[in-house]
């Protein structure tokens, strides 16, 4: 079978060298992709208009000629309009009767009663009376009830493939009438429709579409399956048989209720990168998150984020765990390179749409690919000494295209990688009295264990208070003491910046994050790591309690945290005579 979804791979007939870049291996794919479907959604001809007329033309027939024709013609004339329009507000009455009914009916919330029952029921005329109640609902002059309508009868198509179908089959044959004429008259002239509602009308739309096709041939396999028992194997079938990115956005809703999470990687390493099922599912996928991502408004975009989330981090997982144990052997050939190299690509354009898109119902911390830095992610990726060469073209795809996707598909508010932008421009204000160290000057450790930082991750700042040569301290207040034995000393209680530096210092600061999953379990957070110093400088014995303030929970800094630390000194470690870190946990309390 073949797809009309765009292919995202070329093969020169040239084996690949050192100065390769991915410029020439995939670079379709990693810049900006316009779909044909949003096009079809709003250039759609909805100005042609169905009518049936006939004309009689004769020259022996004449009008309101005088005569006792002409009365009697007068009188049936007044009296059909008087019955015709006493008919006519009957109608509407019972028209208006029937229409709220069924939007009540679309929006109950209770299971008893409501259209997902009557679907889940085995008796035919029910499963009719819930399709009747969608085709009200459907032809509504309200567009937030058509949306709705639209909606439900997805998922419902997704539920029940058949019985869905079969039900709204009967009830156009009932009615005489043609699906897709009934369809067609959903969308009305002249007004101007938001991305969500076209792209579900056209959703709808193709699920009572009485055209057959593979697709729907295929889609009756999942009757009577349950939901999540499926592995990715089971679907191949009905990727091939996508005919376009409507097919597949159904398709999608499918996979996401019936799969099983299992089989991508085992799959790829069977049959390749260039299999045409990996590759229709990671191009269906891309061009689903440009159609999200083309409405700048949140509330007008196309639904269904989170089922996108799902399969394109099950997708990124499964390509990153079975590049770990690619043939290298078999990468000789121009065709197999290049086919990796696309489907990186691919990867690379999921990653960036993943984390710059807000994550509504959708939480980043459980998203590991999600959390890591694109560097970071090719060499977990590919570890070997003998990946080198593939590591470096993936790389250099961040270096190539990065900047560029960056700016056509800005990061969104909220989204992982704002979060992380605004964390590394915290962390990197300027304090007075402090210089960023030699590993904090470098960019690219800099962003790699900032974002580690961030998202909870080991990374390069959690042991620098244990393990500095040097600190900056600056003494808040000052009390001296005389031991039991006679002897003074003093005790100073104050903030220390590692390495005298103010990223440093900025990066030990806690975030109080609260549970986004279970709201009941109250979160931990860590106190404030405390250092306890012992100095004996100039015969003065002196006790250092030293400690590293907590953010609020909305992450601003607190009064505790200094702009300054001008008027500390340096302590090498080298001049302590005793050192103690101590690191606690204390429940967060609920002060809202």
């Amino acid at each position: 079978m073949s797809s009309n979804l765009p292919s995202t791979s070329s093969y020169p007939g040239e084996q690949p060298t050192d100065s390769d870049t991915p410029a020439d291996e995939g670079a379709d794919v990693v810049s900006p992709l316009l779909s044909s479907f949003l096009d079809e959604l709003r250039n759609d001809d909805t100005t042609t208009v169905y009518s049936y007329f006939s004309t009689v033309s004769t020259n022996y027939t004449m009008s309101n000629l005088p005569g006792p024709g002409r009365l009697l013609g007068n009188f049936y004339s007044r009296a059909g309009r008087a019955l015709e329009k006493r008919l006519g507000r009957i109608v509407n009455r019972a028209a208006i009767k029937e229409y709220e009914d069924a939007v009540d009916i679309l929006l109950q919330r209770s299971w008893n009663g409501s259209i997902h029952d009557m679907f889940d029921d085995d008796d035919p005329s029910e499963n009719e009376r819930a399709c009747e109640i969608l085709l009200v609902c459907a032809k509504s002059d309200d567009a937030a009830v058509q949306t709705m309508a639209f909606e439900k009868i997805v998922w419902y198509f997704v539920y029940w493939p058949s019985k869905v179908r079969s039900a709204f089959r009967r009830v156009f044959e009932q009615r005489n009438e043609i699906s897709d004429v009934i369809a067609f008259s959903w969308r009305r002239p002249d007004i101007e429709y938001s991305l969500r509602w076209l792209f579900l009308y056209k959703l709808a739309s193709r699920c009572l579409s009485s055209h057959q096709s593979s697709f729907f041939e295929d889609i009756t396999q999942f009757d009577d399956v349950d939901r999540e028992s499926l592995d990715f194997l089971q679907f191949e079938g009905l990727l091939l048989s996508c005919g376009d990115v409507t097919d597949f956005v159904l398709a999608l809703r499918l996979i996401e209720l019936y799969w099983d999470r299992e089989g991508v990687e085992g799959y790829i390493l069977d049959k390749g990168f260039n299999d045409p099922v990996i590759v229709q599912f990671a191009n269906g996928l891309i061009i689903w998150l440009e159609i999200y991502v083309s409405e700048p408004d949140p509330n007008k975009r196309v639904p269904f984020l989170f089922t996108v989330f799902r399969l394109t981090n099950t997708l990124l997982e499964g390509v990153t765990r079975s590049s770990r144990n690619v043939n290298i052997d078999g990468l000789d050939r121009r065709f197999e390179y290049d086919a990796t190299i696309a489907m990186w690509a691919v990867v690379f354009k999921m990653y960036h749409f993943l984390r710059s898109i807000e994550p509504r119902r959708v939480v980043i911390e459980d998203i590991p690919v999600l959390c890591k830095p694109w560097r970071e992610l090719c060499h977990e990726s590919l570890p070997n000494p003998e990946h080198v060469k593939l590591r470096q073209s993936l790389l250099r795809l961040e270096d190539i295209h990065g900047s560029a996707i960056r700016n056509s598909f800005p990061p969104e508010e909220n989204s992982a990688m704002d979060r992380e932008g605004k964390y590394l421009k915290r962390a990197t204000q300027v304090i007075a009295g402090l210089v960023p160290c030699i590993h904090c000057v470098n960019p690219m450790y800099l962003e790699s264990d900032l974002t580690k930082r961030y998202w909870g991750r080991p990374s390069w700042y959690d042991d620098q208070l244990r393990i500095c040569e040097e600190m900056m301290i600056l003494t808040k207040s000052t009390m001296n003491r005389t031991s039991c034995m006679g002897i003074p000393y003093t005790i100073k209680i104050g903030q220390v910046a590692p390495n005298a530096c103010n990223v440093c210092y900025r990066a030990l600061l806690r975030r109080r994050q609260r549970c986004q999953r279970w709201r009941y379990l109250k979160p931990r957070l860590p106190l404030s790591p405390i250092m306890v110093i012992l100095t004996h400088h100039r015969g003065i014995l002196t006790l250092f309690v030293l400690y590293v303030t907590a953010l609020d929970r909305k992450d601003r800094d607190g009064d505790d945290v200094l702009k300054s630390f001008e008027g500390g000194f340096r302590l090498r470690r080298k001049d302590m005579i005793h050192f103690t870190y101590e690191e606690q946990l204390e429940e967060e309390r609920d002060d809202e």
